[in-house]
């Protein structure tokens, strides 16, 4: 198989990676364009000061990436963003409010556009969370407090520079984003081309498609793990969709046969497993999972903070 092994590192155009700003720049790299966001936190501000009749709002609008505050101007009947030179009816900023809308919308020069599409069998949508989550078919990605789980989960791991990890079903690519900030060479493999479309929205995905320490590789995780040579990798993280009809063979004895083969003795592997003691067509999924892991040779224990599996790789021969 021809595996694409960070395409998108060089072929991104300028105006696309124009979307990213990293925390705390004050300044736009030369020839780079912005871009803004409205979720229903900025939307709440807006109406408060429409309330209050206040002709302007001062709102972030870079998904709180940084701290900046934005300047737009409140009229009662529109909204206007100078940023990008449009008026947005004062309902539809008041309807994002009054629904509780947690999606993202993309301010553009024709107005709001929500960032969520569908390729037909799936629907993606871009959560308002901090940073931004992922919904597929209406079934959450991440938690609410993703940032933290991922601090502990590479706390746990001990993740080191050097160290070559590898992280599978990459998503918005925050997992594979600490491993790297933390000095780890990092491959990252994604199957789904539409979730990779989205984080290029995403201003916290940034580093997935710039940082020199992570190869992103858009292909399945499966077939790239059966690919690898033994013992190369010194982290695994895994981080499958839930168990379903689709997903199962990621959760198979026979690929924990080759994460372990592909791990380096004393390697470190996180399996997620979802909430501790989840039933799975009557079955205690962590259970299961644990002693499949077991069963092929690695150590196991179950950290409920991080919903999932922490294994390493023992000494003993399969």
């Amino acid at each position: 198989m021809d595996w694409d092994l960070g395409t998108l590192n060089e072929d991104m155009e300028t105006e696309e990676l124009a979307r990213f700003i990293p925390r705390g720049r004050r300044k736009l790299p030369k020839g780079f364009k912005e871009r803004y966001y409205l979720t229903y936190r900025e939307a709440r501000e807006i109406v408060k000061a429409w309330s209050h009749n206040k002709e302007v709002a001062e709102v972030n609008l870079d998904l709180g990436y940084t701290d900046r505050k934005f300047k737009v101007y409140v009229h009662r009947e529109t909204v206007y963003f100078p940023q990008v030179g449009v008026e947005v009816p004062y309902k539809k900023i008041a309807k994002i409010v009054r629904k509780e809308d947690e999606s993202v919308y993309l301010i553009t020069p024709e107005g709001l556009e929500k960032i969520v599409f569908s390729d037909g069998d799936r629907v993606y949508r871009m959560l308002a969370t901090i940073p931004p989550g992922l919904e597929i078919n209406g079934i959450r990605m991440h938690s609410r407090e993703i940032g933290k789980e991922i601090k502990q989960k590479l706390d746990i791991l001990r993740v080191r520079r050097g160290e070559r990890v590898l992280d599978l079903c990459t998503g918005f690519g925050y997992t594979a984003i600490e491993a790297a900030k933390r000095g780890g060479r990092v491959t990252t493999v994604e199957i789904d081309e539409n979730v990779i479309e989205l984080a290029k929205l995403n201003p916290y995905s940034l580093p997935l498609f710039t940082d020199k320490n992570i190869q992103l590789v858009i292909g399945d995780a499966i077939e790239f793990v059966k690919s690898q040579p033994e013992e190369v990798w010194d982290v695994i993280i895994h981080d499958p969709p839930r168990l379903g009809k689709s997903s199962g063979d990621l959760y198979s004895t026979d690929l924990y046969k080759h994460l372990y083969r592909i791990l380096k003795p004393f390697g470190r592997l996180y399996h997620y497993t979802g909430s501790p003691g989840s039933k799975y067509k009557r079955r205690d999924l962590p259970h299961t999972i644990a002693k499949r892991l077991a069963d092929v040779g690695f150590k196991v224990r179950r950290v409920s903070e991080i919903h999932g599996i922490i294994a390493v790789k023992s000494l003993s021969v399969l």
